[in-house]
């Protein structure tokens, strides 16, 4: 990957990789088990391509990995890291909505990784958004969101994709209240399609979250996964207790 010190989302890179520990080890953990070659991976949120690029070698050359990342100065980035590897990512300059339109992204003073829909700043930028339905997102194998709190309405504004085995979400609390939505809003609205709420650990089996059980995570945000039960069984088919 072409990293730069000066990059602070580059940095964040760095400091893991010079800890010998990966960044966001449960999504890593759900990669590894669920993605086989052949599979469609969705990034939204790709930022500078670390989860796009791993994906791409898990699925091979007959799969594919569609990455969308709206604002510049990542999506330059993306391209970079890209370019240096597979070719079977698919990057777009767009933002993951629920419809295909034209919007503002407010940009962070500091992170790029947290530039938002919601979180005015004195800098923000035009961006393109495009919905669910007008990708590959309903033939993929795993979504991943991390997108500032833009995850219920992304997935609300859905009709056809939500057969996707496997979405992971971040769940940021924070960034989910400045967008006017709950938790409880988009778990429920998950479940009534079938999907049940999971905790993801950087090692093992996910576990089932009852419907009425709150999530609190530790720091600013977590990864959690939806999915069926059925699912996840046939993913993790043993238990190590």
């Amino acid at each position: 990957m072409d990293l730069d010190l000066e990059f602070v989302c580059d940095r964040k890179l760095m400091e893991y990789l010079e800890a010998q520990v990966w960044p966001e080890p449960e999504l890593i953990n759900v990669m590894n088990h669920v993605l086989r070659p052949g599979d469609i991976f969705i990034d939204g949120g790709a930022n500078i391509g670390f989860f796009s690029i791993l994906a791409s070698f898990i699925v091979g050359p007959a799969g594919r990995v569609e990455a969308y990342e709206p604002s510049s100065s990542s999506f330059e980035k993306l391209k970079k890291n890209v370019a240096l590897n597979n070719k079977n990512i698919d990057i777009l300059k767009r933002a993951l909505l629920d419809d295909c339109h034209s919007s503002f992204i407010f940009l962070h003073k500091d992170d790029p990784g947290q530039n938002s829909l919601w979180e005015e700043s004195d800098e923000k930028e035009p961006i393109l958004t495009i919905g669910l339905d007008d990708t590959s997102a309903k033939h993929a194998k795993l979504i991943k969101l991390d997108i500032e709190g833009a995850e219920f309405r992304t997935l609300s504004g859905s009709v056809e994709t939500l057969k996707c085995p496997f979405i992971v979400c971040e769940l940021n609390l924070e960034a989910m209240e400045r967008a006017g939505v709950s938790q409880a809003q988009l778990r429920g609205f998950m479940r009534d399609l079938g999907y049940e709420t999971f905790l993801l650990p950087a090692e093992g089996m996910p576990m089932l979250v009852p419907p009425k059980t709150a999530i609190l995570p530790r720091f600013v945000s977590a990864n959690i996964m939806f999915s069926t039960i059925e699912a996840v069984q046939e993913v993790w088919r043993v238990v190590n207790i």
